[in-house]
């Protein structure tokens, strides 16, 4: 949560401001919405922070810009890797989701 790649202000040149977490997710972290329950996948990449949330009584999976519509690969900041970006690809298509809801640009 301290690193100012993951958190863009090194890329864009901003400066770095004090910022307070509600809730600290990890991989597999269940958030329960009432009607909907979302897991939480760390799809490293795009940047070394990025996730994606699984619904998994719907088989939804929300990939924000791990998948964007027209499969376009969104590109790698400089806290991202091309080889997690592989591998969080991979890893999402080897797992029970259903549809994929993406980003479109």
């Amino acid at each position: 949560m301290q690193d100012e790649f993951v958190m863009m202000k090194k890329y864009f040149d901003l400066p770095a401001k004090p910022f307070h977490a509600d809730i600290w997710l990890e991989g597999d972290t269940m958030i329960e919405l009432g009607n909907y329950r979302l897991r939480t996948v760390h799809t490293p990449g795009h940047c070394s922070g990025c996730i994606s949330l699984y619904e998994p009584d719907h088989r939804l999976l929300f990939t924000g810009d791990t998948v964007l519509g027209g499969g376009v690969l969104s590109g790698i900041f400089a806290s991202g890797s091309i080889s997690d970006y592989v591998n969080s690809i991979q890893r999402l298509s080897d797992s029970e989701g259903g549809r994929v809801l993406s980003r479109s640009r």
